[in-house]
Formats: C-alpha cells, structure tokens, sequence
C-alpha cells in the first residue's frame, strides 16, 4: 500500500488497466481542460444521476460553517487543502490521496457524500476528486446540493450520461474513467487549480 515508504513508486493505474483519455478544451467551465472517459461499446452499465434524494434547498462552501472550537470563535472553516478526495473504496481514495501528496498537494479525505459535507464544514477546499457510487449520499447528489463547489473531479468506473453532464455544467470540470493512470490524475488537478503550483 502506498504511503508504507517514500521511496516505493507511485503505481501506473489506479485500477486494473489504463484507459488514455480524451483531453479537450472546456468551456463553460472554472479549469482549463476536461478529461472525458471515452465510451465503452462494449459495457452497458451506467451511472444513475443519484441514488439518494438531497434534502431541500442547496449550499455552497462559503455558507458551510465550522463546528464551534477552533476557528477562534468564528465559525468558519480557516484550515485550508489543495484537494478533498471523496470516495468509499478505502483503496482507491488511500492512492489517489498519496499520488496527490507525493506531488506536494495537501489532501484530506472522505468516505461518502455526507462525510464530505462534514469536512467541508471544517476545511477550506480549492478542489474534489469524487467517486460517483457511493452510500448515503453518491458524488452527483454530493455536487447538485452544493450550489459553488470547488471545481470537481468525477471519477467512476462507469459512463456518465451526457444530460447528468450538461444539469453538473461548470460544477464538474473533468471526466476520469476509472482506471486512470496518475499521470492524468495530477494533470486535472492541475487544471482545477487553475494551474496554480500546490499550497
């Protein structure tokens, strides 16, 4: 398992084979590229929009409070990191984290959707990397709750639909199929920085 040593390389997937992506330019969005899965003729699963209903009305980050101790007495989130990586598969989140980490990233991690509610609460966050299926509270239902997420990075062993694409718009900025080599992980997140070097 990453982390275990420094000095072990990075793994060449993040998962059990590479699937090279589609970078275009995006428009309509906060990053400069968008890295779309291509599709697979050959799988006929897809991601459903959400597997859990939001509950009434949408937040942003900036109307997220911290819990009270802490923040000096104000109530807002002051720690701030590079990514918040949300996903269930302990695995998966425990590499992408480290991949990011070794590229001098700050990263914090969450589990599910309402996890990453949670650490939103406490923490300043400049971008997500976010697993589409997830219990409790999936990646889409995650991102439609939040009314000005940090630029998001959806990332699913599954094809998302084209129209769950257009209702995200400028929320999502890329597009990773797992697997996905690192390379184009870090290459996203440099992008939903605003290509700015890590904090």
């Amino acid at each position: 398992m990453l982390g275990e040593g420094a000095d072990r390389p990075a793994p060449r997937t993040v998962g059990l084979r590479a699937r090279p992506p589609k970078v275009a330019g995006a428009r309509g969005t906060r990053c400069r590229t968008e890295t779309n899965g291509a599709r697979d003729p050959a799988s006929t699963s897809r991601a459903p929009w959400s597997q859990s209903t939001a509950p009434p009305g949408v937040r942003s980050q900036a109307s997220l409070r911290a819990p009270a101790g802490g923040d000096g007495g104000t109530g807002r989130a002051t720690e701030a990191v590079d990514v918040l990586v949300v996903d269930d598969d302990e695995g998966v989140r425990q590499t992408v984290a480290e991949i990011l980490r070794r590229a001098q990233h700050t990263v914090a991690e969450a589990g599910d959707g309402e996890q990453a509610l949670h650490r939103l609460e406490e923490l300043v966050v400049r971008a997500l990397v976010v697993d589409v299926r997830m219990p409790r509270l999936d990646g889409l239902a995650l991102l439609q709750m939040l009314d000005h997420p940090p630029p998001a990075i959806v990332i699913s062993a599954y094809f998302v639909e084209e129209d769950v694409r257009r209702s995200l718009g400028a929320k999502v900025c890329a597009y990773l199929r797992k697997p996905f080599r690192p390379e184009h992980l870090l290459q996203a997140v440099t992008a939903a920085l605003g290509g700015g070097s890590p904090a």
